[in-house]
């Protein structure tokens, strides 16, 4: 296995985690505005 893929392999896993994440809390943001 590349290093190099590992590490923007690893990097791309963060980012779209940290993309549900926000999207998550925006919902939740959301739904409290709206209640």
């Amino acid at each position: 296995m590349d290093l190099e893929f590992l590490k923007i392999n690893t990097h791309v896993v963060k980012y779209i985690h940290y993309c549900h994440i926000i999207k998550y809390v925006n919902i939740e943001y959301i739904l409290i505005l709206n209640s």
